[in-house]
């Protein structure tokens, strides 16, 4: 599975991505082909998170923060300017509501942490629909999605109203088929999203599933495109044209 990983990455210009579920324990870093992981995850068994990162820009890598098993992030130096890129895993819906309330709290005080004006891409399974009618949400979801919205995907809707935020999944017009983010038998949903700031949206060129991409997990591999200026970035040593910067996966299992 790693090789097959870090083939599928390299393959779409993947610099760096989010994933959840990666079953490992405690808080460490694995080298998989191409890509460093660092994860967190309390006993290996449920709330993993991790963030990949390319061996072309580790060097720019500013900062790994483990929250918690649901919540991580890293910070990394692209050109002149640092972004933030946050893995996130939501509590599914049959969970405590203590345990939800929590999440979203902690997750909302690691944005208060992150400077104003620096990029942030949140990419997470939130285990919530929003649904394809924005309704009083259009300033945030431009309506681009799948299904009815459920009780939790309000929850997603309102801290994405609150933090300024806007759903980069939403924004882009795909086929039904670059929606789906989980697909088993009958069962076709959206649940995974890349959250960016209102002021950021110009810089999102496309955000759409990658089809075609096997991975041993029902969810697919969701990219998302970040602009860079046609020119040499400091760093990467050669022109860097329209790269698929970040991608969000649901599981790694196997990596070892």
């Amino acid at each position: 599975m790693s090789l097959e990983l870090a083939n599928k990455l390299s393959k779409y210009r993947i610099h760096a991505a989010c994933v959840q579920e990666t079953r490992w324990k405690g808080q460490k870093a694995k080298v998989i082909k191409g890509y460093k992981l660092w994860y967190v995850g309390l006993d290996g068994r449920h709330n993993v998170v991790g963030i990949l990162v390319s061996n072309n820009i580790l060097k720019q890598l500013v900062e790994v923060r483990r929250c918690n098993d649901r919540i991580m992030l890293v910070r990394i130096l692209v050109g002149e300017e640092i972004i933030s890129i946050v893995s996130a895993y939501g509590p599914q819906v049959g969970l405590d509501e203590q345990v939800k309330y929590k999440f979203w709290g902690n997750l909302g005080e690691l944005m208060r942490t992150i400077p104003e004006d620096e990029k942030v891409f949140l990419g997470g399974d939130f285990n919530r629909h929003i649904g394809r009618d924005a309704g009083n949400y259009n300033s945030i979801h431009e309506g681009f999605d799948l299904g009815a919205r459920n009780e939790n995907g309000e929850n997603l809707l309102e801290f994405v109203l609150a933090k300024e935020l806007v759903i980069a999944n939403s924004i882009f017009r795909k086929k039904e088929e670059h929606l789906i983010t989980y697909k088993s038998g009958g069962d076709a949903t959206q649940v995974d999203y890349f959250l960016v700031r209102k002021g950021d949206r110009p810089s999102c060129l496309d955000c759409k599933v990658v089809l075609g991409t096997k991975m041993p997990t029902h969810h697919r591999l969701l990219v998302l495109g970040k602009d860079h200026v046609g020119e040499t970035q400091r760093g990467y040593g050669h022109p860097v044209k329209q790269d698929k910067f970040i991608g969000l996966l649901k599981s790694v299992r196997g990596c070892e």
